[in-house]
């Protein structure tokens, strides 16, 4: 993953914003990292205005 410098506000003139790969591999990574620390997940996503859950 490219490094990205993270601007607390992201319509400023020059901000750096994650590109699509990168997003994706950071959604990746997160339960990756974080998954092993707990029995159950809560996975929900958001898409067009409908949630959509899982449990795992």
């Amino acid at each position: 993953m490219t490094s990205a410098r993270l601007s607390p506000d992201l319509f400023a003139v020059g901000a750096e914003r994650l590109v699509y790969g990168d997003a994706v591999a950071l959604t990746l990574q997160s339960p990756l990292t974080h998954g092993p620390q707990h029995r159950h997940w809560g996975i929900e996503s958001f898409a067009g205005g409908h949630a959509h859950q899982c449990s795992v």
